[in-house]
């Protein structure tokens, strides 16, 4: 019996049930019809294309698929997606594909995991695995990673809390003890707030004591003030009775000495407050009305703290700080801050805690307003 021979490569060609013959070595389907035309096979359309065509890109793309360049093996199953087994092999492709991506997405959230110090590290580690949950040991490490960055997160609200509570000072004790609040079993959490709690008491108390210890130096101060007015109308008469026949009268502000002689502090339920004493002693030949100084602090280093700007009497006549020539008085003034105020200034934190020690204070006299018309201004 004869043997038919592919025309494409010599192979056996055995009869299918179609009539058509299919070649055992290179695949090609063919019939004996005019072998002077192209065997052709209608696939996808009703357009006649060369069979030849299919089946080397089948050839081409299964080679591709042996390699594992499974995109490009893919894009060309895709186009003979009718011939033999290429439907089959186009999703082998595509899932293969799938499982490759897959993989690159844990590899890059498994590294960014290991290497990870931060919250917002842990929370892209946990993200990337979120979207391949069902792939490996993902969904575990999704979990692992999300605890990760909440543990983050704690230790990142304990030190801050941490750093507050050394701070010492009741507005930052405070903001401490809300921090804490908020991580009641991390560390010791609990217990330093306690701590907190319990220097804040016991910091208002003494502000407590020192408050009434203030009312009664005011209340000595006071009846101080008393006596150095009598003394300043008998100085005054002595003065008038020295000074009879001086017609000019001399008008210097270097002549005019001014000090911070005391600072305290105290609080309420609103506000906290700086009280400080000035002493100003007048040589200059002229009653004054109205003084304006301006106070500049500095630390230890010499860095600037920070500037004050204090009014003595009223420039407008309705309240007169009558400082005779060549007396001096001792005035008080305040400044406050809003209880819950996040940005008090450098200088009325450190004047409240600590007053003046530490500072280098200088004063700068900016206005006087001398009781017979004459006014300086820097």
């Amino acid at each position: 019996m004869a043997v038919l021979r592919c025309k494409m490569c010599g192979g056996e060609l055995v009869k299918g049930s179609d009539g058509l013959f299919l070649c055992q070595s290179c695949g090609s389907i063919q019939t004996l019809e005019d072998n002077k035309e192209p065997v052709t096979q209608n696939i996808k359309s009703n357009n006649s294309i060369p069979i030849e065509i299919y089946e080397s890109t089948y050839i081409s793309a299964v080679m591709l698929l042996e390699k594992a360049d499974f995109d490009e093996a893919a894009k060309l199953f895709a186009r003979i997606e009718d011939y033999r087994d290429s439907a089959i092999k186009l999703s082998q492709c595509q899932a293969a594909i799938d499982e490759k991506q897959r993989e690159e997405i844990y590899e890059c959230a498994y590294r960014i995991m290991t290497s990870a110090t931060t919250e917002k590290e842990y929370i892209n580690a946990s993200s990337l695995f979120g979207k391949i949950e069902d792939y490996k040991d993902s969904s575990v490490l999704k979990t692992s990673c999300s605890s990760a960055a909440e543990q983050c997160r704690t230790a990142e609200v304990y030190e801050k809390a941490c750093s507050f509570a050394a701070n010492q000072s009741i507005h930052f004790l405070s903001q401490a003890v809300e921090l804490f609040n908020t991580i009641p079993n991390y560390k010791d959490s609990t217990q330093k707030r306690d701590s907190c709690l319990d220097l804040i008491n016991r910091q208002q108390k003494e502000l407590s004591e020192k408050n009434a210890a203030l009312a009664k130096a005011r209340e000595q101060k006071k009846q101080k003030k008393i006596k150095i007015i009598i003394a300043v109308i008998v100085a005054i008469a002595c003065i008038i009775t020295l000074k009879i026949g001086i017609t000019k009268i001399a008008h210097n502000a270097n002549n005019i000495e001014v000090s911070i002689t005391d600072v305290s502090s105290k609080s309420d339920n609103k506000y906290y407050y700086v009280y400080t004493d000035f002493t100003i002693e007048n040589h200059t030949g002229a009653t004054i009305d109205y003084l304006e100084v301006t106070t500049y602090f500095k630390d230890g280093k010499g860095k600037s703290v920070g500037t004050m700007t204090s009014t003595f009497g009223s420039n407008y006549g309705n309240s007169s700080l009558n400082l005779k020539a060549h007396k001096k008085t001792i005035e008080e003034t305040y400044l406050s801050e809003w209880y819950s105020s996040s940005s008090m200034s450098d200088l009325f934190v450190t004047l409240y805690n600590n007053g003046i020690d530490g500072l280098t204070i200088t004063y700068e006299i900016t206005y006087v307003k001398w009781s017979d018309g004459h006014t300086y201004r820097r």
